[in-house]
């Protein structure tokens, strides 16, 4: 072993030769160590790597061998083939691990992701029950793994729990879709999911605040229902149905890759930090009854890049900014309000769950006719 000599870098993988009578180790830096009846066929020892080797894999005949790097790069030495890499490939989790196939006719990478589930979320604020914060999968499995999580968090004693949902990003796209009323027109995405399309869905949710209350704009494929504001907080759908959110103008901004806009009010929470005027009731919406604590929702990017949704009952700004920043948003937007509209379907099969048996519309809301707009995952 090596485990008398100081190493340049750490050991992360091992591979036996075939008849069992010897192993290669690789380092982070691609450096080989042979023993036994392994022989040595070369290494990037010498070579600056962009990313560092996380594993390596044997022919099936012993006569060389294969490392990956985390971002996908794959070297070969001896008699090992070249099939290919992910190098140069945007990839929203690292590459952790090789393995080669029994014929040695290719190899395959596993990258890091959401196999069982997320970590569990820590509290910034208010309090902490058990299970809380704990994330079961829900929705389809995609690549055989899950994509689609839930949990939930109590922003404040005597405050009804509210349910978060994380969307991965990595393999999912996103659409904004017109209501047939908010707003009026002819728009690539309008009214309810097509059927063709609902084998494909992993979830659909509520959007944000009619538009002439909105104080902000609605953009789809170069078309405008209304301008978008600077300021604004702004949901951003890019041509590859990626999601960003952010201060229309200071975070994201009208290009070429933008496919779809949708702004509600201001910031609720920005920087990790509730909005200044979290306060302000008045600021973020009329409610029914003119209570202060309602149904709300919110929507928001986790460091991870993902898609966080946030909806509940009997939630105040500061409460529902509370639970976004538990969540891990840094800059979070509320969507729409009151007991009718927050509503947030998963799918297996294009068979929809509501997240919450107490959110108004059934679960296939959005396979009918619908007046407001609103958002669909697919997969």
């Amino acid at each position: 072993s090596m485990g008398a000599v100081t190493l340049n870098r750490p050991v992360v993988g091992i591979a036996a030769t075939p008849s069992g009578n010897g192993y290669w180790l690789v380092a982070s830096d691609g450096g080989v160590f042979t023993f036994g009846g392994a022989q040595f066929f070369g290494s990037m020892g010498a070579v600056t790597l962009n990313r560092p080797v996380v594993g390596i894999a044997a022919t099936p005949s012993g006569n060389g061998y294969w490392m990956v790097a985390s971002d996908g790069s794959v070297y070969s030495f001896g008699g090992a083939p070249s099939y290919g890499s992910e190098a140069g490939v945007a990839m929203k989790h690292p590459i952790t691990a090789m393995a080669v196939s029994p014929g040695g006719a290719g190899y395959l990478l596993a990258a890091q992701g959401y196999y069982n589930s997320p970590a569990p979320l820590t509290p910034s604020a208010g309090t902490w029950a058990p299970g809380a914060g704990r994330w079961t999968p829900i929705g389809p499995t995609l690549g055989g793994a899950p994509v689609e999580f839930s949990t939930w968090l109590s922003p404040a004693p005597g405050v009804p729990a509210a349910s978060v949902v994380l969307i991965e990003q990595g393999q999912t796209r996103a659409a904004l879709y017109a209501g047939y009323d908010q707003p009026s027109g002819t728009w690539t995405y309008s009214t309810s999911i097509d059927p063709s399309l609902r084998p494909s869905l992993v979830a659909s949710f509520n959007s944000g605040f009619r538009l002439d209350a909105s104080q902000g704009g609605f953009y789809q494929d170069g078309i405008w229902a209304t301008p978008l504001v600077n300021g604004a907080a702004s949901l951003v759908i890019h041509n590859d149905g990626s999601v960003n959110i952010g201060q229309w103008g200071r975070d994201v901004s009208m290009s070429p890759s933008v496919s779809e806009v949708r702004q509600n009010l201001s910031l609720l929470v920005d920087g990790n930090r509730p909005a200044p005027n979290v306060g302000n009731i008045a600021a973020w919406g009329l409610t029914v009854g003119n209570v202060t604590n309602t149904w709300r929702s919110g929507i928001g990017l986790d460091p991870e890049g993902d898609i966080i949704y946030v909806a509940g009952p009997g939630l105040n700004p500061a409460e529902l900014a509370s639970v976004l920043i538990s969540a891990g948003v840094a800059e979070g937007m509320q969507l729409d309000i009151n007991p009718m509209f927050p509503l947030f379907s998963s799918y297996v099969g294009g068979v929809p769950t509501k997240l919450r048996p107490d959110m108004y519309y059934p679960a296939d809301h959005y396979y009918s006719a619908t007046e407001r707009d609103f958002f669909a995952i697919f997969g």
